[in-house]
């Protein structure tokens, strides 16, 4: 019994050893060959790929270069993760035959911890470049400067710049993503949370009829909208951006104003049309200041997906039975 038992020993330790050092190459060596792949487009250099027995695989010390640009994009550590580890080690051979079967993972988390952005980058201020000539064509031709139409700079009605950016603090934007994806009973349940460092934090979650499997394979057709909900943050980036519109001579309130109707008006733009249930309250929030929001989607029946664009822009709030909260 005692030789059976050492030798059960050893071979599960030869057997774990065996994992963990299959585990770390074959990510590895998946990442290297994604970067050489990449290598046309952006220049990809990294410190390390880790992995563990509780499924997570990361890279980190993650710099990125894009063509033309000689500053670097920075992330901390990217990365994924599986249930277990034996999702893990199937990973490398699931294929279209496993995804149409079902055989996936319950669940997947994908996130970015980290990521980098300094307003003073070159690809940053191209960036702004190309947004503000976006605006220009959007405002015939030209955008009139900070002394002849301060409320729209304060509200950032041409775009943003790099001097509104770093009026606000933000000269180094340091953000976290987290989306994970779960196979329940008959739903998918979805979360993605998103910070920015010291400004905001959005939480959102949806609750979709229909299996991952389809979804892998493209198949959407089947899908549903059961339930859906937003929460924000905004820290006080909301006081700061009101200070910044004083500053600039700027009335508070005729700030606040005119910055709910445009903002109502680019919903609308974008094939949303809030109806008084919903302006109110956001409206009520934006005066107050608060920093706090919740968007609640709850539809009385569940919602083909795919059908949502064929109703008309007024129609949505009742169709996806929204509702919001300040605070």
């Amino acid at each position: 019994f005692v030789k059976r038992m050492i030798v059960g020993v050893i071979v599960s330790g030869v057997i774990g050893a065996g994992a963990i050092l299959y585990i770390n190459h074959k990510p590895t060596e998946a990442v290297d060959q994604f970067v050489l792949s990449m290598s046309p487009f952006v220049q990809v250099d990294y410190d390390k790929v880790s992995s563990s027995l509780s499924g997570a695989v990361s890279v980190e010390g993650v710099t990125m270069t894009l063509p033309s640009f000689s500053d670097p994009i920075r992330i901390g550590s990217v990365g994924f993760k599986l249930p277990t580890f034996l999702d893990l080690l199937s990973l490398h051979i699931m294929g279209p035959l496993q995804i149409a079967r079902g055989q996936l993972p319950k669940s997947i988390t994908v996130f970015a911890d980290g990521f980098q952005l300094d307003t003073g980058d070159d690809y940053m201020m191209a960036m702004f470049r190309a947004m503000e000539a976006d605006a220009a064509e959007n405002n015939g031709g030209t955008i009139p400067t900070r002394s002849e139409d301060p409320l729209g700079h304060c509200i950032s009605r041409y775009g943003v710049s790099s001097r509104d950016l770093l009026e606000l603090g933000l000269d180094r934007m340091t953000m976290s993503m987290r989306y994970q994806v779960e196979q329940m009973d008959g739903e998918i349940g979805a979360s993605l949370e998103f910070e920015i460092q010291d400004t905001l934090t959005i939480d959102t979650r949806f609750s979709i009829q229909g299996r991952l499997a389809d979804f892998a394979s493209g198949r959407t057709d089947r899908a549903r909208l059961m339930r859906f909900e937003i929460e924000g943050e905004t820290q006080d980036i909301t006081k700061r951006t009101w200070d910044r519109c004083e500053t600039m001579g700027v009335d508070r309130d005729i700030a606040k104003e005119a910055y709910i109707t445009s903002f109502l008006a680019g919903l609308a733009e974008g094939g949303f049309v809030a109806d008084d249930r919903l302006i109110e309250p956001f409206r009520a929030g934006v005066i107050a200041e608060h920093q706090h929001f919740r968007v609640i989607g709850d539809p009385p029946q569940p919602v083909d997906i795919q059908q949502v664009k064929l109703y008309s822009a007024d129609k949505l709030p009742a169709l996806l039975g929204v509702d919001y909260q300040t605070w």
